[in-house]
């Protein structure tokens, strides 16, 4: 079941195919290789503070500067600016509802260690600080376990574009 709720999560990323997914809370965080770019997906676990001063909160709701709120809706996006974006926009991070809980997609441009240690390069390469390593090609997924495991998945095309 594991692997096909964070199937949902992957597919995802930076497209307008979310709409069609679920993804539900044992997933934290996931790489993946989508148009020849590489994602980074992760749970949204605290209140984050947009550059324009508005609050977003887990569960979708949007604390306004003049103290109004508003609730995002399952596939509503906002850039890291605070402005209500598209899916299909090409920036190098977002956020994003869905299944009830918000998510941060972030574009890796560069070799990039998580807080795991895990090491992802822009060319497809995972390697975990224990030493597994796999190369993504486009349209497959990384989900790596807490104990360092690396296990790859290939995106449905019943659910790409």
């Amino acid at each position: 079941m594991k692997p096909l709720v964070i199937f949902f999560i992957a597919v995802a990323c930076a497209t307008n195919s979310f709409a069609q997914l679920k993804m539900e809370p044992p997933v934290k965080e996931l790489i993946m290789m989508k148009d020849g770019k590489m994602w980074l997906v992760k749970r949204m676990d605290s209140t984050m503070t947009m550059k324009n001063g508005i609050k977003l909160l887990t569960d979708g709701t949007v604390q306004m500067q003049d103290g109004r709120t508003i609730t995002l809706n399952d596939n509503d996006c906002m850039n890291l600016d605070g402005h209500m974006v598209g899916m299909n926009e090409k920036a190098t991070a977002n956020v994003l509802m869905k299944s009830g809980r918000m998510w941060k997609v972030m574009k890796i441009e560069n070799n990039t260690i998580l807080d795991n240690g895990t090491t992802v390069r822009d060319d497809g390469t995972v390697s975990t600080k224990n030493g597994n390593m796999v190369v993504l090609r486009n349209g497959e997924w990384a989900d790596i376990a807490e104990n360092n495991t690396l296990t790859t998945y290939k995106i449905s095309a019943s659910i790409e574009n």
